[in-house]
């Protein structure tokens, strides 16, 4: 099985079977495929990013401006 009909398959039973997001699924395939551990961390984390690509679905990010104690609120 060559990397693209490997990749096509995996992706496919993560998605549909195990319901993991795309992700999860980015870091499975390329851990097993380059042979590297992924933390239990790592793929909590990417739990939370679901629809960061195309679907646009990632919450607004907030911008706080925060002043530094040197400056003293001046510009």
């Amino acid at each position: 099985m060559n990397y693209k009909e490997y990749i096509w398959n995996k992706v496919h039973s993560l998605y549909y079977q195990y319901d993991m997001n795309c992700a999860q699924t980015t870091l499975t395939c390329l851990s097993e495929l380059y042979n590297f551990p992924v933390s239990e961390d790592v793929y909590t984390a990417a739990i939370g990013m679901h629809g960061a690509g195309g679907l646009r679905k990632r919450p607004p990010l907030t911008v706080v401006r925060r002043q530094s104690s040197f400056h003293s609120g001046r510009r």
